[in-house]
């Protein structure tokens, strides 16, 4: 994540900085040439490695080493490239390579410039709009004044919960629920992750012992009020080793003993 200054603020020096566009063009040529020196030392490693083995694999990674340093070489980012092998993917995302990796660009701006931006900029994925002055004041309200500070801006969630959904998007990331008489808890996982697996997240030994998993949404939950209530109403749901657990489930694993 990079934080850009977008405001105007004569008593906070801006040296060596003209605007958040320049500063995001200065932090993305940095990150390419950092990576274009690593890429010279891995095309040499990987030439060692091809003329050893003589593999197909081999010569198809120094294919795409040299392919990503010649697309930093026409000033490129890397952030977009994509290896088809099926194969070399798991290789790829070990690569020790910067601009490769998922880039959240966060606009800081001011207060009264704060819904423009949010129109003008959040268009993507990739970048995000804040006001830090507007978060540290809403940092110090009830959730009561917060929830009406942000209704007369015409805004529905502060920049911090707007910041966490797009790093969840950003990274393939969703949260699942868990909820007993002692805690209710979210837990992190891969967008994808089978119910056995998400299990795992709990517990390594859930996911060996895994049966099945009763489901169900949140929004669904709290609109039924109680389990109990859920159930009645049909709403619960038995889901099996295949599950492909989704963000906001409310789950309840039944483990083997």
């Amino acid at each position: 994540m990079h934080v850009l200054r977008d405001f105007e603020d004569t008593n906070i020096i801006r040296e060596g900085s003209e605007n958040p566009d320049s500063d995001k063009l200065t932090i993305e040529t940095e990150l390419g040439l950092a990576d274009l020196q690593t890429l010279e030392k891995l095309v040499l490693a990987e030439e060692k490695q091809v003329r050893a083995s003589r593999d197909s694999l081999e010569q198809q990674k120094l294919e795409i080493l040299k392919q990503m340093a010649e697309e930093l070489n026409q000033g490129r980012t890397l952030d977009k490239y994509q290896v088809k092998d099926e194969r070399l993917k798991d290789w790829f995302k070990t690569l020790p390579l910067l601009s490769i990796k998922p880039v959240l660009f966060v606009y800081n701006v001011s207060e009264d410039q704060y819904r423009q931006k949010l129109h003008d900029r959040e268009q993507n994925d990739y970048e995000l709009v804040v006001s830090a002055k507007l978060e540290e004041e809403l940092a110090d309200l009830s959730e009561a004044e917060r929830l009406e500070y942000l209704k007369e801006l015409g805004i529905e969630e502060t920049g911090l919960e707007r910041l966490i959904k797009k790093a969840y998007n950003l990274l393939g990331l969703i949260s699942f629920l868990t909820a007993g008489p002692k805690e209710v808890r979210a837990w992190t996982a891969k967008l994808g992750t089978l119910a056995p697996q998400a299990a795992g997240v709990i517990h390594t030994d859930f996911e060996k012992k895994f049966i099945r998993a009763q489901v169900i949404e949140y929004e669904k939950l709290i609109e039924a009020g109680s389990y109990g209530s859920a159930k009645q109403k049909g709403w619960m749901r038995t889901e099996g080793k295949d599950y492909e657990m989704k963000d906001g489930d409310v789950v309840e694993f039944l483990i083997g003993s």
